[in-house]
């Protein structure tokens, strides 16, 4: 009877390892299974958060190729601006000079017709003169 109780002693004892055993596979999934989502979870936050830096850099690449651009166009406009101011000094100056050597020459022709110097060349560039001002 000894015997019998210390094989249902085992038994008991080998059937409780048996689930122990089992419990602790179970145990051991669970735990794994656990850490790769974990892991997967973090894969993919971070995954997320690569995309949503990516997004930003190109952006601000964007930003500043458009700031650049009205940089530049800002630079282009001044410069047009100068020169188109340059040109009308110069034209200015060319219609100040053009208009002082044709008063420089008007007053020489009424003193060489005070004088009585007038002669047929004379009268040709007062005529040429005087269709330049009508025409200008």
């Amino acid at each position: 009877m000894i015997k019998m109780e210390e094989r249902r002693k085992k038994s008991i004892i080998d059937k409780r390892q048996q689930q122990d055993q089992k419990l602790m596979t179970a145990q051991q999934i669970k735990e794994e299974e656990l850490r790769y989502k974990n892991e997967l979870e973090y894969l993919k936050r971070r995954d997320r958060q690569e995309t949503v830096e990516r997004i930003q850099r190109i952006q601000q690449y964007e930003r500043e190729k458009v700031m650049e651009k009205i940089q530049n166009d800002d630079t282009r406009t001044l410069q047009v601006k100068a020169e188109r101011n340059n040109l009308l000094a110069a034209r200015r100056e060319m219609r100040s000079q053009a208009d002082k050597q044709k008063e420089e020459m008007m007053k020489a022709f009424e003193r060489m017709q005070l004088k009585g110097k007038i002669d047929v060349r004379t009268q040709f560039v007062s005529e040429i003169l005087s269709r330049k001002s009508l025409g200008s």
